[in-house]
């Protein structure tokens, strides 16, 4: 719907610049820019979420962990993907649990609306046998 919503509005904001003034083509400019802006969000957020799910899938099959047994680290992420955010992961044979502790609003934002694109990316990294919980706070 935003999407449908976006097009409408470059199409009626292009016509109007079509016409000439200045005022509208400000208001081209304005629509073009919060575009690039939302695609650039878009970006960083496919960025981080494949940054995650490649270092939490290597850890999780690194030869030390695939030993067996039930672990648990908490892990601070680097401030200049997530700032402000740790991760508490707790891997048993059959569960991955991964808890995001973010004092950045940006970074929880990114975590919560990406949540479900991070959990298919381990999943077929660490295959569907394994069930996966992921949760922000």
């Amino acid at each position: 719907m935003a999407d449908q919503d976006s097009q409408a509005a470059a199409v009626a904001a292009t016509a109007a610049a079509a016409a000439g003034s200045d005022a509208e083509r400000d208001a081209l400019a304005a629509l073009r820019a919060h575009m690039i802006r939302q695609c650039s969000q878009a970006a960083e957020a496919d960025l981080v979420v494949e940054h995650l799910a490649e270092r939490i899938a290597n850890f999780c099959s690194s030869p030390a962990v695939q030993g067996g047994g039930i672990w648990e680290v908490v892990i601070v992420l680097n401030p200049a993907i997530l700032p402000e955010t740790s991760l508490q992961l707790k891997l048993s044979p059959f569960r991955l649990s991964l808890r995001f502790d973010c004092g950045n609003a940006r970074a929880n934002d990114l975590i919560c609306l990406n949540t479900d694109a991070l959990q298919q990316r381990l999943r077929s990294r660490l295959g569907a046998s394994l069930d996966i919980d992921i949760e922000a706070a």
